[in-house]
This record gives C-alpha cells, sequence and structure tokens, in this order.
C-alpha cells in the first residue's frame, strides 16, 4: 500500500488537488450544530468501517488504501451495470493524472485484484475490470459496511 500512496502523491499534479476537489465538490453542505448530529458518533463508525476493510485487504504483503478500494468500486458498479470502463475515465472520476491511474491500476492487477483488457477498436485504450478475487474482497467489505451502519 505505501508503494500505491508514495505513487499517487509524488505526481507533481495532485499539489492543488484538495484545494480544487473542495471548490468543485458539488452542493454546499448544510450547516448543522453539533448539538443536532453526532460527529464523534459518524467519525468513529467510518473509522471502523475502515479498519475492516484494512483487516480485509491487509494480508500482509498486499495493501488497498483508501483509492485502490474507491478503483475496485468504480469497477464493481460499471460491471454491474454491465458498462466498461476505461482507466482514463477513472483518472477523470478521481481527479488523479493518467499516470497515476496506469501505475494504480498495474498495482492492484499485480495483487490479482484487476485484469486489463486491450480496447480492440483503440488500442492506445484499456478497460478495467476486477477478478472474481477482486470481486468477492468487494462484496465481503461492503457486507461488513451494511452490518455496521444497520447497527449504527
Amino acid at each position: 500500500m505505501s508503494e500505491v500512496r508514495d505513487l499517487f502523491f509524488s505526481d507533481s499534479r495532485q499539489k492543488g488537488h484538495q484545494a480544487n476537489a473542495l471548490k468543485t465538490a458539488g452542493p454546499a453542505i448544510e450547516q448543522v450544530t453539533v448539538s443536532d448530529r453526532n460527529p464523534t458518533k459518524t467519525a468513529s463508525l467510518l473509522l471502523e468501517i475502515r479498519a475492516d476493510r484494512v483487516d480485509l485487504f491487509g494480508d500482509g504483503k498486499h495493501q488497498i488504501d483508501d483509492i485502490s478500494f474507491h478503483i475496485m468500486l468504480d469497477l464493481m458498479v460499471s460491471e454491474s451495470n454491465k458498462r466498461s470502463i476505461s482507466m482514463q475515465d477513472l483518472a477523470k472520476a478521481h481527479k488523479v493524472g493518467l499516470s497515476t491511474m496506469l501505475r494504480y491500476a498495474d498495482y492492484l492487477a499485480s495483487i490479482g485484484m484487476v485484469e486489463k483488457d486491450k480496447n480492440v477498436e483503440n488500442l492506445d485504450q484499456s478497460f478495467l475490470k476486477l477478478t472474481k478475487r477482486g470481486l468477492n474482497l468487494c462484496n465481503t467489505a461492503l457486507i461488513k459496511v451494511e452490518q455496521r451502519l444497520a447497527n449504527f
């Protein structure tokens, strides 16, 4: 995971990424007071969900960081909708450079989570899809999320 994390943060184009993400994050978030909600409880839940995922994917050799997991979720949803998704599409969706997305894809392929398919109409374009192993691990992680949310 540190390899992928280092690759992501080493991309010089990402220095302003967080500021840009805040500007384009979508509709304004409703202002609420702490007495209306319990943000500490929500933070605790999110950390528990992340810990579950780290335990599931972290076999000591391979780690799946947040961006890698979100890439896998995108692949899961696109496959469910019977739609192919290219690395260019993923780079745009995650607001990273194509070279960064290629490194993520290579890493995920090297640990058996995804496989690459060349586009027969455009040989410069590759599509990604989850392997059975990747899909099974995503399903297991999401079931754990559902269980945590049900008890929230």
